[in-house]
């Protein structure tokens, strides 16, 4: 049993030698970041960046260039994130401004149609009107025409609402 253990225990400090040999931990003001390094030794194992001046990066150009590469990355993902979030918006407006061109090709459909039906009975009533002498018919004539009115503006209202909502 004392055997297994210090064959553990060497691989597991063969290990860690081959790490600190080959790679530097750098704690960085994210975290902890492990970088190859330039020229495998013992020295410069671990790098503490969180205080480092121009001059120390210019000391490490491998260790700066792999965390700018890592910035350039997570900030190439971001910029790309929020490129699709605002296709996703343009998408959405574009689609949004269809559908009220639609609404109002159709609106302007339904009003011209209605405008159309109010004129021809208009054009009914005025002609009735213009041929009728007694004051009786008349004054019926003048009440048809104002229900026609009536009904006229009843129906705007209704294209109205019905298009202003969507």
């Amino acid at each position: 049993m004392k055997k297994v253990l210090l064959a553990v225990f060497v691989i597991l400090i063969m290990a860690s030698a081959a790490f600190c040999f080959f790679f530097h931990l750098v704690r960085t003001r994210d975290g902890m970041q492990v970088f190859v390094k330039e020229k495998p030794g013992f020295a410069h194992t671990y790098l503490d960046s969180r205080s480092w001046g121009p001059l120390d990066y210019l000391k490490y150009p491998h260790i700066a260039h792999s965390m700018m590469s890592d910035t350039l990355g997570e900030i190439s993902q971001s910029f790309q994130k929020s490129v699709r979030d605002f296709q996703a918006k343009a998408d959405q407006a574009a689609q949004t401004i269809s559908q009220h061109l639609e609404n109002s090709e159709k609106a302007r459909n339904e009003m011209s149609e209605l405008k159309q039906e109010f004129e021809k009975e208009w054009q009914r009533l005025q002609e009735k009107i213009k041929k009728t002498a007694d004051s009786k018919k008349l004054k019926k004539l003048e009440q048809d025409t104002e229900k026609l009115v009536q009904w006229f503006q009843k129906e705007i209202k209704k294209i109205e609402e019905k298009y202003s909502s969507n």
